[in-house]
């Protein structure tokens, strides 16, 4: 095929776009064109390959644009992977203090664990809009990972209800203050806008989770000025047009 591509050009033929290729080779062997005497006509298979490949372009690494670690999105996923991980370790620092380290063994320990990835990987503008009203009792209520297969997916929900449900008031008290704490209260107590009592000692775990990222101080700063902007950010992007299932 390259061959027949080189003759057109060699010769200065001007080839238009809809040529049909098979049909000029047809017409230059009827001549009894040397050229094209040995040449075999290309199949369709071949010929598919000649049309312009169709999908995602490809990533130009000089642009400047370059999906990356810094990009808005990535940031938005890591710093909400660093903000659960400080509320479930604040959390279960919280339950082991209110009972002095006796939080049980087994399916009934009174431990937090990780949740599904879902709610921090899911980029959705409307849901991350919505998250930042959750509370933490309804965030840490779904399912939990199934690296914990011992446990039941619904481990930290069943938790979450008997602490809140406690028979010693000045516990249940405790705990329903904490749990009914929403994402964003959470998000402006570890950042300083708005302090609650609460939740005190929470921006010291948040700081050490932040201090654990081995990683260049750029990296760090944006992560910072993100938190000090997160909910703004996340009012002033414009949601994508969801596409009609047919």
């Amino acid at each position: 095929m390259e061959e027949i591509k080189n003759y057109f050009n060699s010769n200065a033929i001007n080839i238009p776009k809809e040529i049909n290729f098979q049909e000029h080779i047809l017409f230059f062997k009827n001549e009894n064109n040397k050229d094209f005497n040995n040449i075999e006509i290309p199949n369709e298979n071949i010929m598919l390959k000649m049309k312009r490949k169709r999908g995602r372009k490809k990533v130009n690494l000089n642009n400047n644009k370059e999906h990356n670690k810094f990009s808005q999105d990535n940031l938005f996923r890591k710093l909400k992977c660093i903000l659960f991980n400080s509320l479930m370790k604040y959390d279960n620092d919280v339950i082991c203090k209110v009972y002095n380290n006796n939080i049980g063994k087994g399916i009934f320990k009174k431990q937090i664990f990780k949740i599904n990835h879902e709610q921090i990987y899911s980029s959705d503008t409307d849901f991350n809009r919505n998250l930042l009203d959750k509370t933490q009792g309804e965030i840490f209520s779904e399912n939990i990972t199934t690296k914990f297969s011992n446990y039941p997916l619904s481990h930290n929900k069943d938790l979450i209800e008997s602490l809140l449900n406690e028979s010693d008031e000045e516990k249940r008290e405790k705990f329903t203050k904490l749990f009914n704490k929403t994402f964003l209260e959470c998000i402006q107590h570890i950042r300083g806008s708005k302090k609650i009592s609460e939740l005190e000692g929470l921006e010291k775990v948040f700081k050490k989770e932040l201090s654990g990222i081995h990683d260049e101080t750029n990296y760090i700063n944006e992560l910072k000025n993100l938190i000090n902007n997160y909910e703004k950010i996340c009012y002033n992007k414009i949601a994508r047009k969801k596409k009609e299932k047919r």
